[in-house]
């Protein structure tokens, strides 16, 4: 996510040793009922940006 500003010397890395771990991250909607479209999308666009 901030790759481009690190190679741009926008952000400087401050403790460059340190790394986290992975996380995982769930959508929890209803099943049953009918899904918004705007939260189909939300989901779908995290779902597409957080993919490793």
């Amino acid at each position: 996510m901030v790759g481009e500003d690190l190679r741009q010397g926008r952000l400087v890395r401050l403790l460059p040793d340190w790394h986290i771990s992975t996380i995982q991250l769930q959508a929890v909607y209803p099943a049953n009922r009918h899904i918004a479209v705007k939260v189909r999308r939300f989901v779908s666009f995290l779902a597409g940006k957080l993919r490793t």
